[in-house]
């Protein structure tokens, strides 16, 4: 049975990628009969200069004037049937957006990303970056470039590793996109690695069969996850391709019409440096569609 979905968190900062992300997020609540809650942060307002700090008028003018712009996103169009509301918070942005989704016992949080800034550590954009390593609910990373929601996402690509996290990446995906529908299409895919300096030796038909042999074992594995989903009326593809993984997923998605990726943020990589794992955090970055990534409860 489907996990309900009932309270869905989004973030604005007014910008055209949060603009996307809003209508990710009422699209969601639109299938889900949920409330959306739209959170915007007021940060206190900067010094002019070092002697200079802006008067209390200006940071109510301030206040007052995000306010109004963020009833303005509530009511318009792009809300329409959806029960929303404005939530204004003073603070940073990221860790408003995460308050909110605590108190609030949030399913599903939506951000929208900055896109390439040309500072590696600030892809996703510094708010969107910590958001999506710190949220206790799925995170659905919308792309400045990613197209609109006309209909409840219907085909879902994930990633697996066959770990708990990749399990939980689909769960959350049938849960808060609304796959348990209608028919879904769900890919599932299994990248692996060949070290380089292993093909640089020269053709071997030993090492061929023993790769061919260890992509059949995955495909099998494969299958076992795809019966159940069958069983439940849904279309599965399988897939073992050999590849560096995140290069590999972002080209599987935008050849085979994803709608969204979803993916755990561990898996098995046991990469310490990065909360979401080295190849999530790329997947994320640069995916052309919406990533949805789950963290283990235990995160």
């Amino acid at each position: 049975m489907a996990r309900p979905i009932e309270t869905i968190v989004a973030a604005t900062d007014f910008s055209e990628p949060a603009e996307v992300g809003l209508a990710w997020a009422a699209q969601a609540a639109r299938t889900h009969g949920a409330r959306l809650l739209v959170v915007h942060a007021v940060a206190p307002p900067m010094p002019v200069a070092d002697f200079a700090a802006p008067p209390l008028a200006v940071d109510r003018e301030l206040r007052e004037a995000a306010g109004k712009r963020l009833d303005e996103v509530v009511a318009g169009g792009a809300m329409a049937g959806v029960d929303a509301e404005a939530v204004l918070r003073d603070g940073t942005p990221a860790q408003a957006v995460l308050d909110v989704a605590e108190e609030a016992g949030a399913d599903l949080v939506v951000v929208g990303t900055r896109g390439l800034t040309g500072f590696r550590h600030l892809l996703l954009g510094s708010t969107a970056e910590r958001i999506v390593q710190r949220a206790v609910a799925p995170v659905l990373s919308v792309h400045p470039g990613d197209p609109r929601p006309e209909r409840p996402a219907r085909t879902v690509l994930v990633p697996t590793d066959f770990s708990e996290d990749a399990r939980a990446a689909l769960d959350a995906a049938i849960d808060c996109l609304g796959l348990g529908g209608d028919p879904a299409r769900v890919i599932l895919l299994h990248v692996y690695h060949v070290p380089a300096e292993y093909r640089s030796y020269g053709p071997s038909s030993t090492f061929a069969r023993f790769t061919e042999d260890v992509a059949e074992s995955f495909r099998v594995r494969l299958e076992e996850l795809a019966g159940p989903l069958r069983a439940e009326g849904r279309e599965v593809e399988v897939h073992c391709v050999q590849g560096i993984p995140p290069e590999v997923i972002v080209r599987e998605a935008a050849e085979r019409g994803a709608d969204l990726v979803a993916m755990g943020t561990h898996g098995r990589s046991g990469v310490a440096h990065w909360v979401l794992g080295s190849t999530a955090e790329r997947v994320v970055q640069h995916a052309k569609c919406p990533v949805l990534t789950v963290r283990k409860a235990e995160d």
